[in-house]
This record gives C-alpha cells, structure tokens and sequence, in this order.
C-alpha cells in the first residue's frame, strides 16, 4: 500500500451552513433552549450525523438525517423493534421526520473499552453479550433485507472506501487487495455458514 494524503474535510458551503441553521433552529425549538449549543458527537459511514446539545438541560443527541439522502424512518422502525426485544436504545424524545432530525436520550461518551479493567470485565462483557443474545432473539421483519452474500461483500468494501482510502489516506495496491479479497472471501464464507439472525452492523 502507498500512502496518500488524507483528504481534509471541506469547508461548509452554502447547503450545509443552511443545514447547520436549520439543525441549531430545530434542536433549540425541541429543548425548549434558545441559547443551546451543538457539537458533534459522531457521524455514521452515510450522510447521517449526530450532535450533541450543551444548554440549561441534560444533555440530549439531535441525530441529523437529510431527507432525500438518509431517510429516518427505517432508523425508528428498527430504533422500535430493538426496544420491543429488551434491548437498550435511545429514547426518542420529539422529531420532525419530514425534516430529518430527532431528539435521542444522551447515552453518555464512555465506551465499553473506556472502563473495562480486571475488576470489572466479566460483568461489563456478559451484559454486553446479554444484548447481543437478545437481538439475536429477535425475529427479522420480512422488510429488512437479507444479509446474503452480496451485502456481506459491500459491508467489507467499506472498509476499502472508508477506513483505508479516506481516514487512513492509503491506495492499496493489487497485491494487497489479493491480499484483503482473500481475506474477505474468508469472512464470507465463515458468515454464510452459519445460522441467520438480525445482525447490528455496529455490533
């Protein structure tokens, strides 16, 4: 692989500093805040992104969807079907669907890696497990799609696009993507294997 240099995140043009307005608008309309403040809190590997609210309240995420590039009802439908298995999700407090945002419980900034010590690893990892056996448990709804061969692979692409190419700055070069195709077809064929549940791509 040969190193290239990542490419910088570009200024906000016009569409987005339109967005951010209308997101700070929106989140302070819904908090009840008309001094809050948003900072970002994470983005997905998509248009979605997720801001976390600073002002005279709890903290909150507004969770910013664009419509007409990442609609959000899918994310409430499977947000619901999560919390009717047991397993832990956001509350959502207050949205606006056709605007793309919504208010989401502030789970906190710490991660399971975070806080894991000897003390505390068996506990911490059986309730995480605990979780995961619980999505597993749920049946998948005839509408989510298959996780079939073909999604396998474009799930692995991203991390050629995404991780490599646009975090790391680096182009594989072709012995390397054998190297990686060997690697996935590996992957694939492991999952295929074995039996089908609801997956949580984050998870």
């Amino acid at each position: 692989m040969t190193h290239s240099t990542p490419i910088p995140a570009p200024e906000p043009g016009p569409q987005e500093q339109a967005r951010a307005r209308e997101r700070l608008d929106w989140a302070r309309a819904a908090l009840g805040d008309g001094a809050a403040t948003l900072e970002r809190a994470s983005m997905d590997a998509g248009f979605r992104s997720y801001w976390r609210s600073h002002g005279t309240g709890a903290s909150r995420i507004v969770m910013d969807s664009p419509p007409g590039l990442e609609d959000v009802r899918p994310w409430l439908r499977i947000r619901d079907l999560l919390e009717a298995g047991g397993v832990r999700v956001p509350r959502v407090l207050a949205g606006d669907a056709s605007q793309g945002f919504l208010l989401l419980e502030d789970l906190g900034t710490r991660t399971l890696l975070q806080v894991l010590d000897a003390d505390n690893a068996d506990a911490l990892f059986d309730g995480a497990i605990g979780q995961l056996l619980k999505l597993q448990a749920i049946a998948p709804p005839p509408s989510l799609p298959a996780y079939d061969e073909a999604m396998l692979e474009r799930e692995l692409r991203l991390f050629d696009q995404w991780f490599l190419g646009r975090h790391l700055g680096l182009d594989a070069d072709c012995e390397a993507m054998e190297v990686l195709d060997g690697a996935y077809r590996l992957l694939v064929d492991a999952a295929l294997a074995q039996p089908r549940v609801l997956v949580h791509r984050d998870f």
